[in-house]
């Protein structure tokens, strides 16, 4: 090999090392911070699991699907109770203003 060939491969090899180095930093830094999130996320998750949750389902999206499933009494059964829910709600507040 001439001495230029050496030279260029004596120049290479140590820009090449300082890429990888480069490249791999912020990777190992991403991946740092996205664990970090996710601890947070699951510690915040935790923590709620504690406290009363209500979930709020629209029964009337819940009947229809029963329906498609063709699950027609469980359906019915479904429909009769919120109605006599709301009528319930509706009853209860009427008496509550006089």
């Amino acid at each position: 090999m001439s001495g230029n060939i050496k030279f260029r491969w004596f120049l290479l090899a140590p820009i090449v090392l300082a890429l990888l180095f480069v490249v791999s930093s912020p990777v190992s830094w991403a991946e740092e911070m996205a664990d970090k999130r996710s601890q947070t996320r699951l510690k915040q998750l935790q923590s709620s699991n504690g406290k009363k949750q209500i979930i709020k389902i629209d029964p009337i999206k819940a009947i229809r699907e029963m329906n498609a499933l063709g699950k027609y009494q469980e359906a019915v059964d479904m429909a009769e109770k919120v109605a006599k829910a709301i009528v319930f709600r509706v009853s209860r507040k009427l008496l509550n203003r006089n």
